[in-house]
């Protein structure tokens, strides 16, 4: 059909000219910032130490990095000021201050519940802040103060919500409309958004079934919900289409654990539960010879991004974790908090635009492509995370990690034998295509064993933006769909909850299936024979590194010649 009027719709002016996609993208990519800068989200995480010697070093580090340290008794909060620690009487003490008016909060960060907390970055700043938070039977007051170690009942680290600052702006009209035009100008691609009920709004919590493009290459999925509250005795989720993409949700279940407080659980790519208790960081973290190890050690949104070639292969990044081997267990558990790249939904979009008009053809073939051959090309052009072993001195390969999406961090769990592993260090690689992933966190946990049932929640109902109720669309893996065509379609679930175990927490995933299809208008004569060569092994990541190279080189200043009179 036609575009009707005198100009053309925008989205059809702006197709046709692109230097008015760039600066259209630019206005808007600006008032987005805007927006986020002046209203973020932040949510308080527990640094696990167990001992007093863990929770002395995390204080020192901390105060190494002059972080606002904050201490909280039962009813009340104070700001310890030049903080000194005592290793040998195992105290730390300070001077003891009001919390100044840039740290204090409308809602006091609890970090008991999982919740987010807006706040104003023009009026506070809690992004520096540690949390200190003392048994309920100690007392304190303003001046100067000692603290025993042992008073400490946990460590908390406060972590930027990115995924919720930026989605939450998308709430507004312009924030959609700047959002969609840069998500559709420079990255091309994302998948399903899901939201988790906190118990007051819903909370952006990741991307499900992502990078499944291929309706006959379809994998399950499997994804922790961070912000998940009870509400009415319901877990309650929301998944939306927000993009240029036609959505397709087979199944949508939710899995809950329970487990004792001292523990964590995540799983595995292949739904398997993954135990994690005392937590060890790396002792080193290497990248080419060069120390990464603080990029890889906190969970504070400072990544590690694979953007330096291997030594051995100039189309790799490597990153190699040296942890401690203090016990003589048979296995290990392996934490990593990862995303893909936002350059490889990038890099993405331009391997499709070489097809042209031709895309539509070839988007309608690729569905027949079986999950096998997916995964080979993918494997062959280095876009999983490649996660290596030393065992006997040589790396073995132990997992593929499948793409995860670009829009959140996302915890999984790797349960590790270490049959081959010299008795004082435990080596692990990883490995992928350059700028293809990103590594907030790493760490260990020798888990004494793994007990815990995994049981499932179906869909008690699901209501669309419409009324109309879908659970029978989503409940079974049975290739029927709930289809979502258009940007601004969702669905809200909900979940009966069973309760808790007295002196257990829970932890929730949600278990999906389902693919997506771009809707992507390209121009032009398919560029075959360039496109041949992405049969080749390692063509994608010569292609992605050729790409960023001249991207470089085009922000290069052009020389300038002064005249003089």
């Amino acid at each position: 059909m036609k575009e009707s009027g005198i100009i053309g719709s925008p989205i059809s002016l702006i197709r046709k000219r692109r230097t008015l996609l760039r600066a259209t993208c630019l206005v808007f990519a600006f008032s987005l910032l805007n927006l986020i800068f002046s209203c973020s989200y932040f949510k308080v995480k527990e640094v696990k130490s167990e001992n007093a010697a863990q929770k002395q070093e995390q204080i020192r580090r901390f105060n190494q990095e002059q972080k606002y340290l904050v201490v909280h008794t039962a009813n009340e909060q104070y700001h310890l000021d030049n903080v000194q620690l005592d290793t040998e009487n195992e105290m730390f003490s300070g001077e003891l201050l009001e919390v100044s008016e840039r740290h204090l909060h409308k809602k006091s960060p609890d970090i008991k519940i999982k919740k987010t907390y807006r706040y104003n970055t023009r009026k506070t700043d809690p992004l520096n802040e540690i949390h200190i938070y003392l048994k309920s039977d100690q007392q304190l007051e303003l001046g100067e103060t000692s603290i025993p170690i042992s008073a400490i009942d946990r460590i908390a680290v406060v972590d930027k919500n990115v995924g919720r600052t930026i989605i939450n702006v998308v709430g507004s009209t312009i924030g959609i409309l700047a959002l969609a035009l840069i998500i559709f100008a420079l990255t091309k691609s994302s998948c399903p958004y899901i939201y988790a009920h906190d118990g007051e709004n819903y909370v952006f919590n990741g991307e499900l079934y992502p990078g499944n493009i291929i309706r006959n290459a379809q994998n399950m999925d499997y994804l922790i919900l961070d912000n998940m509250c009870l509400k009415d005795g319901e877990y309650k989720i929301k998944i939306s289409n927000e993009l240029l993409e036609v959505q397709h949700t087979d199944l949508v279940e939710m899995l809950y654990i329970d487990h004792p407080l001292e523990h964590q659980v995540l799983i595995d790519p292949e739904g398997r539960p993954v135990i994690l208790e005392e937590m060890i960081f790396p002792a080193l973290a290497l990248s080419n010879g060069i120390p990464v190890t603080d990029l890889v050690s906190l969970d504070d949104e400072k990544y590690f991004g694979f953007d330096q070639p291997s030594i051995a292969n100039e189309l790799l990044g490597e990153l190699s974790l040296h942890f401690p081997r203090k016990e003589q267990n048979e296995n290990i558990s392996l934490h990593l908090r990862l995303k893909n790249a936002m350059w490889l939904d990038y890099i993405f979009g331009k391997f499709n635009e070489k097809f042209g008009d031709y895309y539509h053809s070839f988007q309608k073939q690729q569905q027949d492509f079986s999950l096998s051959e997916s995964r080979d090309w993918q494997e062959s052009q280095h876009i999983p995370l490649n996660v290596y072993v030393k065992r006997n001195g040589k790396w073995v390969l132990e997992e593929k990690i499948s793409s995860t999406g670009p829009m959140a961090f996302r915890d999984i769990g790797l349960n590790i034998d270490l049959q081959g592993v010299p008795s004082n260090e435990i080596e692990i690689k990883l490995e992928t295509g350059l700028r293809f992933w990103e590594i907030d966190q790493a760490a260990i946990s020798f888990s004494s064993s793994n007990t815990s049932e995994v049981k499932v929640l179906k869909p008690a109902r699901a209501v669309t933006q419409n009324g109309v109720e879908v659970s029978r669309l989503i409940d079974k893996n049975d290739g029927e769909y709930l289809t979502q065509k258009f940007p601004g379609e969702y669905v809200e679930i909900f979940f009966e909850a069973p309760p808790i175990p007295e002196a257990y927490q829970r932890s929730l995933f949600i278990k999906n299936k389902g693919y997506y299809n771009y809707i992507r208008d390209y121009e032009g004569i398919p560029n075959f024979t360039e496109l041949l060569k992405f049969k080749r092994p390692g063509y994608f990541t010569e292609f992605s590194k050729t790409e960023f190279e001249n991207m470089l080189k085009s922000w290069e200043p052009e020389k300038s010649v002064d005249y003089a009179l």
